[in-house]
Parts: C-alpha cells; sequence; structure tokens
C-alpha cells in the first residue's frame, strides 16, 4: 500500500528588526527606535511588546549594539514587566535608551528599577507623554521625553517644552509633514522622528538556535553555594548560542575591552564570578523567554533569583 508523503513543516519566518532615526533639527542622526515585528512580509510591528523587547535585545547581543545602530543610541520599548527583570542591563549602558511605555504604572518597583538603570549609567525615555502624565514621579530620572505631535494638541505641546525642556530633550515623535516641523521647532523640540525623514528600515538577524536543557543545567550550576567555574566554562562551551553571545558581548567596542577576548575562560576571569554568574542568568531567561517557559524553567529561574537575593555581595 503506497503512502503518500507527509508535507514539509512549514519554514518559522526569520524574526525582523527595523530601525527608525531619531534626528536633530539638522537632521543628524542621534539614535534609533528598535521596533520588532514577526516576519518581514508583515506591515504591522508585534503588539506583543514583551516578546518584541526580549527578541530585540537578543538580537542585539548576537549583531552587536554597534553594528545595528552604526554606533548611535537604541531606543528600546520597556513594559513593567521587562524594567524589573532588569534585561536591559545585558546591553552596553552608553547606548541603551530604555524607553518606557505609556502604559506602565509607577510603583515602588518601577522608581527603584528607574534607579538602578541610572546608577548603571542607562539613559530613560518617557514615551508618549503628555501633560499632568502619571509618570511625571519619574521625571528625575528621565532623559528624553517622546512627545506623540499627532495627538497631543499645539499649545500642549509648548507647555510641555516649557515645563520640562529645561530637564529633559523633548522628541517630537510623529512627524509627517513639513508643517508639523517647523512648527515643533518653533515650540521648541530639539529632537524629531516621523515619516517626514524616514520611514523604519528592515533589518533581520539568523538566530543560533539555543539547547534548553544545557541551560538548565547552567542555571543549576551557578546558583549551587560554591559554583564550580570549571563546570561553568565546560557548559558555556556545550552551548554554541550562548557561547557566541558571550565572547560577542565582551568584545563589543562599546565594553571597551583592550585585548580580543578569544575564549570562554579568558571572558570569565574579566567579569569575574560574580558579574559572570549575573550575566548568565539574564541571558539565559532572555533566551529562553523567547519560548513558552515550562514550568520546570520558570522554577530554575526563581531559584536561580533566590539564590542571587540571599548570596553575600
Amino acid at each position: 500500500m503506497q503512502t503518500s508523503a507527509r508535507p514539509a513543516p512549514a519554514a518559522k519566518p526569520t524574526d525582523c528588526l527595523a530601525g527608525q532615526p531619531i534626528l536633530s533639527k539638522d537632521e543628524k542622526v542621534l539614535g534609533y527606535e528598535l521596533l520588532f515585528r514577526e516576519s518581514a512580509d508583515e506591515e504591522r510591528f508585534s503588539s506583543d511588546f514583551d516578546g518584541g523587547t526580549r527578541s530585540i535585545i537578543d538580537t542585539l547581543n548576537i549583531m552587536g549594539l554597534d553594528v545595528v545602530c552604526d554606533g548611535r543610541r537604541a531606543f528600546i520599548n520597556c513594559t513593567h514587566d521587562m524594567l524589573l527583570k532588569e534585561f536591559f542591563l545585558l546591553l552596553p549602558a552608553e547606548k541603551a535608551v530604555v524607553k518606557i511605555q505609556e502604559t506602565v504604572p509607577v510603583d515602588e518597583a518601577v522608581i527603584a528599577a528607574c534607579q538602578q538603570l541610572k546608577i548603571e549609567g542607562y539613559r530613560i525615555a518617557l514615551d508618549k507623554f503628555v501633560l499632568g502624565d502619571p509618570r511625571e514621579k519619574l521625571i528625575s530620572y528621565a532623559d528624553y521625553l517622546k512627545i506623540d505631535i499627532r495627538r497631543v494638541p499645539q499649545q500642549h505641546c509648548a507647555a510641555l517644552v516649557a515645563n520640562y525642556g529645561g530637564k529633559c530633550t523633548l522628541v517630537a515623535q510623529k512627524v509627517e509633514t513639513r508643517l508639523q516641523f517647523i512648527t515643533a521647532l518653533k515650540d521648541g523640540f530639539t529632537l524629531f522622528q516621523g515619516y517626514l525623514f524616514h520611514h523604519p528600515e528592515r533589518m533581520r538577524a539568523r538566530h543560533i538556535s539555543a539547547n534548553q536543557a544545557s541551560q538548565l543545567r547552567l542555571l543549576k550550576a551557578v546558583s549551587a553555594p560554591e559554583p564550580n567555574l570549571d563546570e561553568i566554562e565546560e557548559l558555556i562551551k556545550l552551548d554554541a548560542s550562548l557561547c557566541y553571545r558571550l565572547l560577542r558581548y565582551l568584545n563589543s567596542p562599546l565594553l571597551g575591552v583592550s585585548a580580543t577576548v578569544q575564549s570562554v575562560r579568558h571572558g570569565m576571569r574579566l567579569l569575574g564570578e560574580r558579574e559572570l554568574v549575573r550575566w548568565i542568568r539574564r541571558a539565559t531567561a532572555l533566551i529562553m523567554g523567547q519560548e513558552k517557559c515550562s514550568d520546570l524553567v520558570l522554577s530554575s529561574l526563581v531559584r536561580a533569583r533566590f539564590c542571587e537575593l540571599i548570596s553575600p555581595r
């Protein structure tokens, strides 16, 4: 009896990253807002901000922020959950701008996270800021306020510049006509973003597949009371995905390492045990977060976080 051949499984679309420039009044590029879509064929960007942000940070770890943004700053969407998970600490502080969404509630945990980001040297942007915004408590931590000039009345835009222009740099976003640009310039905005200048430009990156089982063993190893560095080194080497990310991270020009890091052991020595453990926990959680986490993964991450909290500083 003949059996029909099974159709080949459809290939999973390659994640697509896009960048839209943020420019000065003379149209010099300061940085790029990075956006995520699940496929290059899609016209709309993903509404899953958590998943999109995880993918963007992972792509930047693989390709290098300096490559993706041509040495400029990267403005990356940040939800409440992503802010508290500290994944942004995987990126170099000099070039990463944490863009806090308008839906993020300002609670004690968010304020503490913003304080920590500033201590680490990161810049913060408040997205779609308006008069009477509940995120006003975060103004003292903010470097940029992004104002949607299509939705905010022109008199409110001028008031925002007058109220906050001495504290933050104001970005006029959604600039689509020359008249809007001239009006925003007169109101006192100093940075601009919108279709008048550039549409988001697509980029694609091939992700090295991750070995979840080896990463679980690695999480267990770094959660031991006295981590065995030889064991940790071997587990990193067994996972090509994680090994590549670590070496790419260490060799980023933005970290200022004087000599090229060519081995896992060399990189481990440079980071030191505490920073290595912190990097592994963030990187593995980030990679695993690209897919639906099992209870086993979640419980491992909880145990790892608990060990980090009780470990001596």
